[in-house]
C-alpha cells in the first residue's frame, strides 16, 4: 500500500500490490 501511495502514477502497482512490493 505504501508503494502505491508513493507512486500514484503507477496504475500497475494498484492492480498488483504484490508486484509493487517486490519492485
Amino acid at each position: 500500500v505504501k508503494t502505491a501511495e508513493v507512486k500514484p502514477a503507477a496504475p500497475v502497482s494498484e492492480s498488483s500490490p504484490s508486484s509493487s512490493d517486490k519492485a
